[in-house]
Protein backbone atom coordinates (compact mmCIF):
# COMPACT_ATOMS: atom_id res chain seq x y z
CA UNK A 1 0.00 0.00 0.00
CA UNK A 2 1.42 3.40 -0.95
CA UNK A 3 0.27 4.94 2.46
CA UNK A 4 2.87 2.98 4.27
CA UNK A 5 5.94 4.48 5.93
CA UNK A 6 9.11 2.32 6.63
CA UNK A 7 11.60 2.98 9.45
CA UNK A 8 15.14 3.87 8.98
CA UNK A 9 18.46 4.90 11.50
CA UNK A 10 20.42 8.10 10.25
CA UNK A 11 24.18 7.44 10.77
CA UNK A 12 26.64 10.37 11.25
CA UNK A 13 30.17 10.00 9.59
CA UNK A 14 32.82 11.33 10.51
CA UNK A 15 36.90 11.25 9.23
CA UNK A 16 38.29 13.30 11.71
CA UNK A 17 41.73 14.18 10.36
CA UNK A 18 44.86 12.54 12.21
CA UNK A 19 48.80 13.54 12.94
CA UNK A 20 47.68 17.24 12.27
CA UNK A 21 51.08 17.71 10.75
CA UNK A 22 52.85 16.13 13.05
CA UNK A 23 54.98 13.51 11.42
CA UNK A 24 56.21 13.65 8.01
CA UNK A 25 54.06 11.31 5.73
CA UNK A 26 54.88 9.56 2.90
CA UNK A 27 51.26 9.75 0.94
CA UNK A 28 48.69 12.83 0.62
CA UNK A 29 45.07 12.43 2.04
CA UNK A 30 41.88 12.23 -0.49
CA UNK A 31 39.76 14.68 -0.19
CA UNK A 32 36.97 13.61 2.37
CA UNK A 33 33.99 13.39 -0.56
CA UNK A 34 36.34 11.21 -2.73
CA UNK A 35 37.40 9.08 -0.02
CA UNK A 36 34.13 7.97 0.75
CA UNK A 37 32.99 7.24 -3.08
CA UNK A 38 36.42 5.12 -2.85
CA UNK A 39 36.08 3.25 0.62
CA UNK A 40 32.09 1.98 -0.46
CA UNK A 41 33.21 0.90 -4.21
CA UNK A 42 35.41 -1.33 -2.88
CA UNK A 43 33.61 -2.43 0.11
CA UNK A 44 31.61 -4.71 -1.40
CA UNK A 45 34.44 -6.46 -3.36
CA UNK A 46 36.73 -6.94 -0.46
CA UNK A 47 35.67 -6.12 3.17
CA UNK A 48 33.95 -7.97 5.22
CA UNK A 49 33.58 -7.61 9.30
CA UNK A 50 32.37 -9.81 11.98
CA UNK A 51 30.17 -8.50 14.95
CA UNK A 52 29.72 -11.87 17.20
CA UNK A 53 28.66 -14.44 15.08
CA UNK A 54 27.45 -12.92 11.95
CA UNK A 55 29.42 -11.38 9.30
CA UNK A 56 28.18 -8.33 7.60
CA UNK A 57 28.98 -6.86 4.16
CA UNK A 58 27.97 -4.56 1.51
CA UNK A 59 26.39 -5.69 -1.89
CA UNK A 60 24.69 -4.11 -5.64
CA UNK A 61 25.91 -0.78 -4.79
CA UNK A 62 25.08 1.67 -7.56
CA UNK A 63 24.95 5.04 -7.75
CA UNK A 64 21.96 6.97 -8.62
CA UNK A 65 23.39 10.43 -8.61
CA UNK A 66 27.04 11.85 -7.48
CA UNK A 67 26.23 12.57 -4.27
CA UNK A 68 24.23 9.18 -3.36
CA UNK A 69 24.81 5.21 -3.20
CA UNK A 70 22.59 3.02 -2.53
CA UNK A 71 23.48 -0.41 -1.20
CA UNK A 72 22.49 -3.82 0.30
CA UNK A 73 23.92 -4.33 3.99
CA UNK A 74 24.37 -7.98 3.90
CA UNK A 75 24.41 -10.47 7.35
CA UNK A 76 25.33 -13.86 7.16
CA UNK A 77 24.24 -15.04 10.24
CA UNK A 78 25.71 -18.46 12.11
CA UNK A 79 24.96 -21.89 10.36
CA UNK A 80 22.20 -20.00 8.08
CA UNK A 81 21.34 -21.03 4.75
CA UNK A 82 21.67 -18.01 2.53
CA UNK A 83 21.87 -16.62 -1.21
CA UNK A 84 25.29 -16.81 -1.23
CA UNK A 85 27.20 -13.90 -3.66
CA UNK A 86 27.72 -15.50 -7.00
CA UNK A 87 30.50 -12.74 -7.74
CA UNK A 88 31.98 -10.33 -4.65
CA UNK A 89 29.64 -7.91 -3.86
CA UNK A 90 26.88 -9.26 -5.75
CA UNK A 91 23.61 -11.15 -4.26
CA UNK A 92 21.42 -13.48 -6.59
CA UNK A 93 18.19 -12.68 -6.92
CA UNK A 94 16.15 -13.54 -4.21
CA UNK A 95 12.43 -12.56 -2.21
CA UNK A 96 13.59 -13.49 1.28
CA UNK A 97 14.84 -9.96 2.90
CA UNK A 98 15.94 -11.59 6.21
CA UNK A 99 19.49 -11.44 5.08
CA UNK A 100 19.92 -8.39 3.89
CA UNK A 101 18.60 -4.41 4.13
CA UNK A 102 18.44 -1.45 2.01
CA UNK A 103 21.23 1.76 3.12
CA UNK A 104 22.33 4.85 1.66
CA UNK A 105 25.12 7.06 1.87
CA UNK A 106 24.66 10.90 1.38
CA UNK A 107 27.96 11.50 0.59
CA UNK A 108 28.35 15.78 0.63
CA UNK A 109 26.72 15.37 4.37
CA UNK A 110 27.99 12.45 5.10
CA UNK A 111 25.21 10.58 6.39
CA UNK A 112 24.08 6.85 6.33
CA UNK A 113 20.56 5.90 6.43
CA UNK A 114 19.97 2.61 6.76
CA UNK A 115 16.34 0.34 6.86
CA UNK A 116 15.40 -0.75 10.21
CA UNK A 117 14.44 -4.66 8.92
CA UNK A 118 12.98 -6.64 11.40
CA UNK A 119 14.91 -9.44 10.22
CA UNK A 120 18.52 -7.58 9.75
CA UNK A 121 17.36 -6.13 13.32
CA UNK A 122 17.63 -9.64 14.71
CA UNK A 123 21.46 -9.45 14.48
CA UNK A 124 21.77 -5.80 14.79
CA UNK A 125 19.43 -4.64 17.25
CA UNK A 126 20.05 -0.93 17.93
CA UNK A 127 21.50 2.15 15.69
CA UNK A 128 24.65 1.56 17.55
CA UNK A 129 25.29 -1.70 16.77
CA UNK A 130 24.62 -0.52 13.04
CA UNK A 131 27.35 2.19 13.78
CA UNK A 132 30.08 0.11 15.05
CA UNK A 133 29.30 -2.26 11.56
CA UNK A 134 29.97 0.58 9.39
CA UNK A 135 32.81 1.54 11.36
CA UNK A 136 34.53 -1.71 10.59
CA UNK A 137 33.64 -1.73 6.81
CA UNK A 138 35.52 1.46 6.50
CA UNK A 139 38.33 1.29 8.76
CA UNK A 140 38.87 -1.61 6.62
CA UNK A 141 38.56 -0.28 3.30
CA UNK A 142 40.55 3.30 4.48
CA UNK A 143 43.02 0.95 5.49
CA UNK A 144 43.25 -0.64 1.85
CA UNK A 145 43.21 2.63 0.44
CA UNK A 146 46.50 3.38 2.22
CA UNK A 147 44.60 6.27 4.17
CA UNK A 148 44.63 4.99 7.49
CA UNK A 149 47.43 7.75 8.55
CA UNK A 150 45.44 10.76 7.42
CA UNK A 151 41.65 9.38 9.12
CA UNK A 152 40.27 7.98 11.74
CA UNK A 153 36.64 6.82 10.97
CA UNK A 154 33.74 7.70 13.77
CA UNK A 155 30.05 7.14 12.69
CA UNK A 156 27.28 7.71 15.39
CA UNK A 157 23.50 7.80 15.43
CA UNK A 158 22.04 10.85 14.57
CA UNK A 159 20.27 11.67 18.08
CA UNK A 160 16.49 12.96 19.32
CA UNK A 161 17.21 16.85 19.93
CA UNK A 162 15.96 18.02 23.15
CA UNK A 163 18.52 15.85 25.83
CA UNK A 164 20.83 18.92 26.99
CA UNK A 165 18.15 21.31 26.92
CA UNK A 166 16.33 18.73 29.18
CA UNK A 167 19.23 17.87 31.60
CA UNK A 168 19.80 22.18 31.62
CA UNK A 169 16.08 22.97 32.75
CA UNK A 170 17.06 20.56 35.48
CA UNK A 171 19.28 21.87 36.99
CA UNK A 172 20.51 24.47 39.51
CA UNK A 173 23.76 25.11 38.21
CA UNK A 174 26.06 24.85 35.25
CA UNK A 175 29.64 24.65 36.21
CA UNK A 176 31.07 23.53 33.04
CA UNK A 177 30.60 22.59 29.32
CA UNK A 178 33.19 20.68 27.55
CA UNK A 179 33.69 20.41 23.99
CA UNK A 180 35.63 18.61 21.68
CA UNK A 181 36.16 18.99 17.91
CA UNK A 182 38.31 17.50 15.75
CA UNK A 183 38.46 19.25 12.90
CA UNK A 184 36.89 20.61 9.64
CA UNK A 185 35.02 17.69 9.08
CA UNK A 186 30.96 18.54 8.99
CA UNK A 187 29.56 21.69 8.44
CA UNK A 188 28.80 24.12 11.52
CA UNK A 189 25.04 24.96 10.31
CA UNK A 190 23.28 27.87 10.75
CA UNK A 191 23.87 28.59 14.82
CA UNK A 192 26.73 31.56 15.26
CA UNK A 193 27.31 30.13 18.01
CA UNK A 194 28.31 26.77 16.92
CA UNK A 195 30.62 28.36 14.01
CA UNK A 196 32.42 30.12 16.09
CA UNK A 197 33.40 27.09 18.42
CA UNK A 198 34.44 24.97 15.30
CA UNK A 199 36.59 28.25 14.13
CA UNK A 200 38.03 28.61 17.21
CA UNK A 201 38.85 24.68 17.62
CA UNK A 202 40.58 24.63 14.01
CA UNK A 203 42.76 27.53 14.75
CA UNK A 204 44.00 26.30 18.09
CA UNK A 205 44.57 22.53 16.50
CA UNK A 206 46.29 24.28 13.11
CA UNK A 207 48.27 26.65 15.09
CA UNK A 208 49.64 23.58 17.63
CA UNK A 209 49.64 20.99 15.03
CA UNK A 210 46.96 18.92 17.34
CA UNK A 211 44.78 15.62 16.15
CA UNK A 212 41.91 17.53 18.12
CA UNK A 213 41.19 20.07 20.73
CA UNK A 214 38.97 19.97 23.73
CA UNK A 215 37.92 23.50 25.06
CA UNK A 216 36.74 23.82 28.75
CA UNK A 217 34.30 26.63 29.55
CA UNK A 218 33.67 27.19 33.22
CA UNK A 219 31.04 28.73 34.87
CA UNK A 220 29.43 29.57 31.60
CA UNK A 221 26.44 31.64 30.91
CA UNK A 222 23.79 30.65 28.20
CA UNK A 223 21.07 31.75 26.90
CA UNK A 224 17.83 29.66 26.17
CA UNK A 225 18.66 29.56 22.27
CA UNK A 226 22.33 29.04 22.80
CA UNK A 227 21.07 25.77 24.85
CA UNK A 228 18.97 25.06 21.73
CA UNK A 229 21.94 25.33 19.38
CA UNK A 230 24.55 23.06 21.40
CA UNK A 231 21.68 20.21 21.98
CA UNK A 232 20.72 20.45 17.86
CA UNK A 233 24.88 20.29 16.97
CA UNK A 234 25.39 17.81 20.24
CA UNK A 235 22.67 15.35 18.52
CA UNK A 236 23.46 15.66 14.86
CA UNK A 237 26.69 14.77 15.63
CA UNK A 238 28.50 18.55 14.55
CA UNK A 239 29.93 18.57 18.19
CA UNK A 240 30.93 16.21 21.07
CA UNK A 241 30.07 17.73 24.11
CA UNK A 242 29.68 16.86 27.96
CA UNK A 243 28.60 18.91 31.02
CA UNK A 244 28.61 18.58 34.69
CA UNK A 245 26.29 20.60 36.96
CA UNK A 246 24.56 20.86 40.52
CA UNK A 247 20.60 19.86 41.01
CA UNK A 248 19.48 19.83 44.42
CA UNK A 249 23.19 20.10 46.16
CA UNK A 250 24.23 17.04 44.30
CA UNK A 251 26.22 17.15 41.18
CA UNK A 252 25.17 15.71 38.13
CA UNK A 253 26.67 15.08 34.20
CA UNK A 254 26.05 15.11 30.33
CA UNK A 255 26.95 13.47 27.67
CA UNK A 256 26.66 13.34 23.94
CA UNK A 257 28.07 10.11 23.72
CA UNK A 258 25.51 7.96 25.87
CA UNK A 259 22.63 10.43 26.55
CA UNK A 260 20.81 11.45 23.36
CA UNK A 261 18.65 8.79 22.13
CA UNK A 262 18.91 8.00 18.56
CA UNK A 263 16.55 9.49 16.38
CA UNK A 264 14.44 7.06 13.94
CA UNK A 265 13.13 8.29 10.37
CA UNK A 266 10.17 7.27 8.88
CA UNK A 267 10.15 8.07 5.27
CA UNK A 268 6.96 7.48 2.72
CA UNK A 269 8.31 4.14 1.28
CA UNK A 270 6.87 0.93 1.63
CA UNK A 271 8.20 -2.74 1.68
CA UNK A 272 7.13 -2.96 -2.31
CA UNK A 273 9.09 0.12 -3.18
CA UNK A 274 12.10 -1.19 -1.18
CA UNK A 275 13.37 -2.81 -4.31
CA UNK A 276 13.40 0.45 -6.63
CA UNK A 277 17.07 1.76 -5.83
CA UNK A 278 16.06 5.09 -7.80
CA UNK A 279 12.43 5.85 -5.99
CA UNK A 280 14.53 4.74 -2.45
CA UNK A 281 17.48 7.41 -3.30
CA UNK A 282 15.13 9.92 -4.23
CA UNK A 283 12.71 9.58 -0.89
CA UNK A 284 15.88 9.44 1.02
CA UNK A 285 17.75 12.44 -0.93
CA UNK A 286 14.50 14.80 -0.29
CA UNK A 287 14.37 14.05 3.37
CA UNK A 288 18.48 14.24 4.02
CA UNK A 289 18.51 17.53 2.37
CA UNK A 290 15.39 19.10 3.97
CA UNK A 291 16.35 17.67 7.51
CA UNK A 292 19.90 19.00 7.13
CA UNK A 293 20.10 21.77 4.76
CA UNK A 294 23.70 23.13 6.41
CA UNK A 295 25.50 22.96 2.97
CA UNK A 296 28.63 20.81 2.42
CA UNK A 297 31.68 19.28 4.28
CA UNK A 298 35.15 21.87 4.25
CA UNK A 299 38.10 20.43 3.26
Amino acid sequence: MDDEKTLWWMLQLQLPQKNGGQLQLFTDPIPRPELIRKAFTIIPRTIRTRKGDCIWGLADLNAPSENLFVFKLTVRPPNAKIAEEPEPGYLEETKDPRFFTIGVIHIPLQIIVVNRSSYVSRYAKSAKTFATIFTSLLQGAIKELDMEEHYGVEVDPIAQVGSFIEWVNSIDVLKKIIIKHTGPNLPAGASDLVTTIRDTANRYRNALHSKDVEMIANAPIIQDREVEELDEAAAERRLKMRAQGVRAGVGTSWSSKTKPVPETAIMPLNEDQLGDSSLVSQRISIYIEHRFNKGQIEE
